[in-house]
């Protein structure tokens, strides 16, 4: 059973991913699609998803995964990543500021981590199972490379 150190690890990782390539998408030209459901998504939605499952699969391949973009993915294990790679997607795409990413790990249904992270005033909310909750400020996504 992964440690509860990994797990946060891996989903700071996530985080990472997600600001770097959801700024680099925000500066850009973006398009707004509609699903059939008649949500919003965008390329960057599709793009950091997919990036995220990769990287889940490579360090936890027995997990399951559910996602805002790719739906469901039953695991092996009692971990359970709960994604959404842009929250607020019509917002993004219009150039406004009010856009996160949502990133959560459930054990048996109960989340035991979870992230907001809010790429362009650079603050990130982290939450662990018996280690509280921070509010960090001031990171800056590498947006050039």
């Amino acid at each position: 059973m992964p440690e509860l150190s990994q797990l946060l690890s891996a989903a700071l990782s996530l985080a990472e991913i997600s600001a770097e390539l959801s700024m680099k998408a925000w500066i850009g030209d973006l398009i707004v699609d509609y699903k059939q459901d008649g949500s919003s998504s965008t390329k960057a939605d599709l793009a950091i998803e997919a990036r995220w499952r990769e990287e889940i699969r490579l360090r936890f391949p027995s997990h399951g995964v559910l996602g805002e973009e790719y739906g469901s993915e039953t695991g092996q294990s009692a971990f359970t990543w709960v994604l959404d790679p842009i929250d607020g997607t019509r917002q993004f795409g219009a150039g406004l500021l009010n856009f996160a990413s949502l990133i959560s790990v459930c054990r048996d249904g109960v989340p035991i981590i979870g992230i907001i992270d809010l790429p362009t005033p650079g603050a990130r909310y982290v939450a662990a199972e018996g280690l509280g909750t921070t509010l960090g400020y001031g990171y800056v996504p590498n947006m050039l490379q």
